[in-house]
């Protein structure tokens, strides 16, 4: 088995450019090869070559095995796979939580709100009401007392 690297520019790693970064040889019927990398993210090909001229069937099996440089544990490519895509569901989960929160809080804002636009309306109902009404006092008493006038100088019997 070889194992090629593209560099960061190609999509596909060219056996022919001969970069290899890992090569090893086995001789068993079940075979196992290791490859750990510290090359860092990349494009791999892996070329698998079976000498002699056999009609027999083979068959590959391909575990892929991801891990950090910081954490010494060795994982499975899926099991990678289902916690990156756990963690994004919980901090999905956590910002749509926020979002109800602040809505919520917003709702309880809105209602303070309106209580307070109610308050000031009634208010400004009154205050209104209370002015129309001595509105109305001021001119039937002035109506009263200018009438009251014109009889007592005799201006208008």
């Amino acid at each position: 088995m070889n194992i090629y690297k593209s560099n960061d520019k190609q999509r596909i790693a060219s056996v022919s450019d001969g970069k290899v970064v890992f090569k090893d040889s086995k001789h068993d019927v079940k075979n196992i090869f290791f490859f750990t990398t510290n090359h860092g993210n990349g494009n791999y090909t892996f070329e698998f070559k079976i000498k002699g001229n056999s009609s027999d069937e083979y068959a590959l099996k391909l575990e892929m095995f991801e891990g950090k440089p910081y954490n010494p544990e060795i994982v499975s490519g899926v099991d990678y796979q289902m916690n990156w895509l756990t963690q994004k569901i919980q901090d999905l989960l956590d910002f749509a939580k926020n979002n109800f929160e602040i809505q919520r809080m917003g709702d309880e804002d809105e209602a303070e709100y309106v209580t307070l636009y109610k308050y000031i309306f009634t208010l400004l109902f009154r205050v209104t009401v209370a002015k129309i009404i001595v509105l109305l006092v001021t001119i039937f008493y002035f109506n009263k007392s200018v009438k009251n006038f014109f009889l007592q100088k005799k201006i208008v019997k």
